[in-house]
């Protein structure tokens, strides 16, 4: 009879090794209850096991724990490890607090397991990545005030799932980049306009570039309808590939000179990104602009401009929208980026010299002048895409000096002497500058509304002109040859050199934090009067030299424009 059972065991595909003699189940063994004998049961064919498995599940009753536990006892002395899960997921969704279903399972406590993970992961935490919100979401809608926690089984794999999400984020944010970039990304979560709609961002060298989507208030970039995505993620696009030009461009020709540090993903901390907030329509970025900074772009004529108080965000928006020329839209935008490395380096530039770190908003040395002027003069370039020539001549400030030059000359206009053009080191003195050389209404015309529109007009051209004149200066001094070498370039450098250290309070060089024009006239070794005007004499006729060399047809319809608004014959 034994061997008879045994070549049945083996014909019907039991898990016995045929081979395997010694393991070969007895005869008294086949002829006990394998509801009763686990070891009978164990020695029955595959078949057998399979069909009594199947009766014995279909016998449990789903809603009685009690035999829940005893089926899960059962199948784990019969070394059924699948039917005893099967039991266990049942007996977990009928009584939550099934502890010895959740132990089968491999589950645990979910409150404990959430509360080890975040000690485990300080980082992700404090940032509150995505996956730590969810489970703190999850935690606060469902975990119950006191005692262990066995959500629903759905439930708790999505907590398992989030878990290793927030691993995965620790491990990434043991990054000093990652981590800074990702501190940033929650601040603006926090930024308004910037929260109000879906925002997409990436990354490039040391900058962190947001672009605004527009859209409907409070939805996310599934609502956002494909022109508006698309236009967004140019924007996306052009941003991030012109300030990682405008950042190579800038180690590329002054990296060398002034020994700035370059930082990206291997360097880069919070303190050391650059921020860029973009926006797809002017109109948020109109918005952004008069609650965050209290101004209206649209009155003063803004475009772009940088902020140097934390964060120290470059704000711009897409200008193709409203028919602008890339190339405006891209200059102004590197101007304000020169703006936030010139503040940026001198930051880490006095603190290499001095050993001491000073606040942000302690690195805005320049007068308005130089902080202007230079920026024009870097941030006009040729070329396009990533690699772009920079501090090439700047045609819109050659077109507007080639005109006022003329018309001033008809008008018997003053311009700014090269003193009082440097002499500007705030806005405040800038307006004074302006009523010094601008001319003034009469008694009678000052209660007229249109000579008083044309007075404002008029502080507008001055005030455009002494940007131009500021870039020129700049520009003459890198570029201005004797004998075919740079003749004032080193001792500009020298000028440049001292701007990116903040002075020390007392230093007679500077007043109120900025630097006066006696340290480039020092500079460039004029010790006098009769000096400072030998150079603006040499200045102003290679500036028009310039001029004339780079005039074209295209300036003559603005000229039109421009002389008839001031009245030009």
């Amino acid at each position: 009879m034994g061997v008879v059972i045994v070549v049945f065991a083996m014909l019907n595909g039991g898990d016995d090794s045929p081979t395997d003699v010694a393991k070969q189940p007895t005869t008294s063994t086949l002829l006990a209850d394998p509801k009763t004998d686990a070891a009978a049961w164990k020695a029955l064919p595959g078949a057998e096991r399979a069909k009594l498995r199947r009766e014995t599940l279909d016998a449990v009753d789903r809603q009685n724990s009690a035999q829940l536990e005893w089926a899960a006892n059962f199948f784990k002395q019969r070394g059924e490890s699948d039917a005893r899960k099967t039991v266990a997921r049942w007996a977990a969704e009928t009584d939550p607090d099934a502890e010895w279903a959740h132990a089968i399972l491999g589950m645990k406590d979910c409150g404990e397991l959430i509360d080890t993970l975040l000690e485990e992961s300080p980082r992700a935490e404090e940032l509150e990545t995505d996956a730590v919100r969810a489970l703190e979401r999850i935690a606060a809608k469902e975990r119950p005030k006191n005692g262990p926690w066995f959500p629903p089984l759905e439930t708790a794999a999505q907590i398992r799932k989030l878990a290793q999400e927030v691993r995965a984020d620790e491990i990434r944010l043991a990054d000093d980049y990652w981590f800074g970039v990702t501190r940033w990304l929650n601040y603006q979560r926090t930024v308004e306009v910037m929260r109000d709609y879906p925002t997409l961002h990436e990354t490039t060298g040391p900058y962190v570039v947001f672009v605004q989507v527009g859209g409907k208030p409070k939805s996310d970039l599934s609502d956002v309808d494909a022109v508006e995505l698309n236009r967004a993620q140019r924007v996306l696009r052009e941003t991030k590939t012109l300030f990682g030009s405008l950042y190579e461009g800038w180690h590329r020709e002054l990296g060398p000179i002034f020994g700035f540090t370059r930082y990206g993903p291997d360097n880069a901390t919070f303190e050391t990104l650059l921020k860029v907030n973009a926006f797809s329509r002017e109109s948020d970025f109109e918005r952004f602009s008069r609650e965050r900074h209290r101004i209206s772009p649209a009155a003063a004529g803004v475009r772009a401009f940088y902020s140097p108080e934390e964060p120290r965000f470059i704000v711009t928006h897409d200008g193709d929208a409203g028919g602008e020329a890339p190339y405006v839209t891209y200059q102004t935008q590197c101007h304000e980026g020169v703006h936030q490395l010139a503040h940026f380096y001198t930051r880490e530039m006095t603190e290499k010299k001095t050993g001491k770190r000073p606040a942000w908003r302690d690195c805005s040395v320049r007068p308005l002048w130089s902080n202007e002027g230079f920026a024009e003069f870097f941030s006009a370039y040729a070329g396009d895409g990533g690699v772009r020539k920079w501090m090439q001549p700047l045609d819109n400030r050659m077109e507007l000096i080639w005109i006022l030059d003329q018309a001033f000359a008809k008008l018997g206009w003053s311009d700014f002497a090269l003193a009082d053009l440097t002499g500007v080191t705030t806005g405040r003195d800038l307006r004074e500058a302006i009523l010094g050389v601008a001319p003034t209404l009469t008694e009678a015309q000052s209660t007229d509304e249109r000579w008083i529109l044309w007075q404002r007009r008029v502080f507008n051209v001055y005030a455009n002109l002494f940007y131009a004149r500021a870039w020129s200066l700049s520009y003459f001094l890198w570029n201005a040859e004797k004998g075919g070498r740079p003749k004032y370039r080193e001792r500009y450098i020298t000028y440049l050199r001292r701007e990116f250290i903040v002075p020390e309070a007392d230093d007679k060089l500077a007043t109120d934090g900025r630097w006066s024009n006696r340290l480039l006239f020092d500079a460039l070794g004029l010790g006098s009067a009769n000096e400072v005007q030998a150079l603006e004499t040499e200045w102003r006729a290679w500036t028009q030299a310039l001029c004339e060399k780079h005039q074209h047809a295209d300036w003559l319809p603005t000229r039109h424009n421009l002389f008839g608004m001031l009245g030009v014959k």
